[in-house]
């Protein structure tokens, strides 16, 4: 036999019974097409017209029929063997059936609905045909049944009553005429749970026992009964009722206690003058009320308890007293009032806040006293702050200590024109703070304060310290100058400041008779570069005062020159090293000194007062063979003894000499 492909595919929903039934696996209905090859071979065929009977709404206990037609396009006669529908509710015509080659039987299906609910399976064809592999095709069926339908028909002038069973679920209605208008007929519809809430006056029920819709078949004018229901929900249960198809959320209406009895396990509704949706409702909770709260203001950092007086409190009411405030405990002594353990948390921000309450779902709410509750702060205390100083011009970030800082309330402020930025409360004892330094802010000690408004202020005096800017030395311009001259030096750097740089300094030798800041980078300096002042390196060095500030030395910075006016005859070479007497001597104020080489040498000569002290540096260099003289001006000197001191070595053959010659200045 050929294979059939199995290609139908239907949901989970179409192949069960929704109340609990299975009916058997999904096959496809459809019959494949012979190829001509397989045609030619003697075979029955299998063809179902339609492959899917739509049953549509049948109303319980009522019946629908449907007909299918199979027929036998094939050369061989098709025995259908048996038919299988899997439910007792759907049945079939005839239930076996043989079709000659080429002809046709048709099935008649009735459906007849025990139940409401939807209905879905499969009606199995077990037969011969050669074009299905398994010998058996499938037929979907649907239908439906939305409710079960039951008349009670209660005579009028008389105490009738009548009953209905809900299908299935054990659970009877009474139903008694009160009224004198006649008789009438209840038609029980519906049994599942009602779309939405019922209110009553703020007040929310739950459903907890089953939902009705009842209609009147037959009109009564005058007419009253009751209904007797199944009570699920206890001795606080109500009835209620609104009108027949209202949509999920339509508030139901509670018939009046003083029309409700309950009666063991029954609830009864009495003197009614109208039918529609009706449900056992059991009540929720109330909505509560709030009318005070005592005290009513606390301080951060606080634990204390609030008396809450008010309605309706029950174990599970809840309340809130907005950011910042913890609710430790609630104890309710009785529905009218309640003990609210609170904290006032360090992150609490003073002011007021709403106080609610709340009564959780079914039914319950929420009340609020609007700015009930007043967060205070204590008056703080502050003991330290890190870091305690900063450089001018620049922003520092500075934790504070203490206690009883409160967030939104806790402010700083600092002396000296130094500007306070965010302030941050991290906890009752810790809180941060922004500090900005102007460059305008002198340097020094200043006052810092932190306040809790109304409740007072906290202050260390003279705890925190604005620092001068350290200087840098980069550069100097020109780096060097003859000794015996004045001069005027550009220094480069940073941090230099009027007022602030108290000092420029060019080593030993060298006078600095004044300096200028021309601004941040620059200094102008005017140097007194003595006859007498060593030539060679000096380094550079700028100070700023304190407190912060300090000196920044640029090593090597500035190099002091020797005139190069010796004179000299190369021509003539001496024998051996020789320093001549000065002439003129005595002398005012100049006077020329004479002195020789007999090889490249590394020659010196210096002047020397009678205390050993150098007066003028007059040759420090290395110079080759001859005969050389120079002169000393000594205008600047006083009178008196001087010393005339040459040393050399000679750099080729090693050899040392030194002498010195006395010159005497007359002024």
């Amino acid at each position: 036999m050929t294979n059939r492909s199995t290609t139908f595919v239907r949901g989970a929903a179409m192949l069960t019974l929704l109340l609990g039934l299975t009916l058997g696996s999904s096959w496809d209905v459809q019959a494949q097409t012979l190829s001509s090859a397989r045609a030619a071979v003697d075979s029955a065929r299998f063809v179902a017209v339609p492959n899917e009977l739509v049953f549509g709404v049948v109303d319980s206990g009522a019946t629908k029929q449907l007909t299918l037609t199979v027929s036998n396009p094939g050369n061989v006669a098709l025995t259908i063997a048996s038919i299988v529908t899997g439910d007792l509710e759907l049945t079939v015509s005839p239930s076996t059936a043989i079709i000659g080659a080429g002809g046709s039987q048709v099935f008649t299906f009735t459906l007849t609905p025990a139940g409401p609910g939807t209905k879905a399976g499969s009606i199995v064809f077990n037969h011969n045909a050669e074009n299905d592999a398994n010998n058996s095709s499938v037929v979907i069926f649907t239908g439906s049944s939305p409710k079960q339908s039951h008349t009670q028909n209660v005579a009028a002038d008389v105490l009738n009553t009548g009953s209905i069973s809900l299908g299935g679920t054990e659970v009877m209605i009474q139903f008694a005429n009160t009224g004198s208008g006649g008789a009438f007929t209840v038609d029980e519809i519906s049994d599942v749970p009602p779309p939405g809430p019922a209110s009553d006056g703020g007040q929310t029920y739950t459903p907890t026992g089953r939902f009705w819709v009842f209609t009147v078949t037959n009109p009564i004018t005058g007419a009253s009964f009751s209904l007797t229901f199944p009570n699920a929900g206890g001795a606080n249960a109500r009835i209620a009722f609104r009108p027949e198809g209202s949509p999920p959320g339509t508030p139901w209406t509670f018939i009046t206690p003083g029309n409700t009895q309950i009666s063991g396990s029954n609830i009864v509704a009495l003197n009614l003058s109208g039918l529609s949706e009706w449900t056992v409702l059991a009540p929720g909770t109330l909505a509560p009320t709030l009318l005070s709260i005592s005290p009513t203001a606390g301080v951060v950092g606080k634990t204390l308890n609030i008396i809450a007086k008010g309605g309706n409190f029950v174990p599970s009411t809840t309340f809130d007293f907005g950011f910042g405030i913890t609710i430790n405990s609630v104890s309710v002594s009785n529905q009218d009032e309640a003990t609210v353990n609170i904290t006032v948390d360090s992150s609490a921000v003073a002011g007021t806040r709403d106080v609610k309450v709340t009564n959780p779902a079914p039914g319950g709410g929420t009340a609020t006293i609007a700015g009930g509750f007043t967060v205070g702060a204590l008056a703080p205390t502050l003991t330290a702050l890190s870091p305690n100083s900063g450089d001018r011009g620049a922003t520092v970030l500075v934790t504070l200590t203490g206690s009883n800082f409160a967030g939104g309330v806790t402010t700083v402020s600092v002396t000296g024109g130094i500007t306070v930025g965010a302030v941050t409360v991290t906890s009752s004892t810790t809180l941060t703070a922004s500090l900005t330094i102007p460059t305008s802010t002198a340097a020094g000690l200043y006052n810092v304060t932190v306040s809790n408004g109304d409740a007072g202020t906290a202050t260390l005096t003279q705890a925190f310290t604005a620092k001068n800017l350290a200087p840098t030395v980069a550069t100097v311009s020109p780096a060097s100058a003859d000794r015996g001259k004045s001069t005027t030096v550009s220094v480069s750097g940073t941090n230099f400041e009027t007022g602030v740089t108290t000092a420029v300094s060019f080593g030993d030798g060298i006078t600095v008779t004044s300096f200028s800041i021309t601004n941040a980078t620059t200094i102008s300096a005017v140097l007194d570069i003595p006859v007498g002042a060593g030539g060679g390196v000096r380094d550079v060095s700028v100070t700023n005062a304190t407190p912060g500030g300090g000196t920044a030395t640029k090593t090597g910075a500035f190099t002091v020159t020797i005139p190069t006016d010796i004179e000299g005859d190369g021509s003539v070479i001496p024998e051996s090293f020789v320093l001549e007497d000065a002439f003129p001597n005595p002398f005012n104020p100049s006077t020329t000194i004479r002195f020789g080489l007999p090889e490249r040498s590394s020659v010196a000569i210096r002047i020397y007062d009678v205390s050993g002290r150098i007066v003028a540096d007059l040759v420090n260099a290395e110079m080759q063979a001859g005969m050389f003289q120079v002169n000393w001006n000594a205008a600047s000197v006083s009178s008196g003894t001087y010393l005339v001191r040459m040393s050399a070595e000679s750099t080729e053959s090693g050899k040392t000499f030194s002498t010195s010659k006395k010159v005497a200045l007359v002024k």
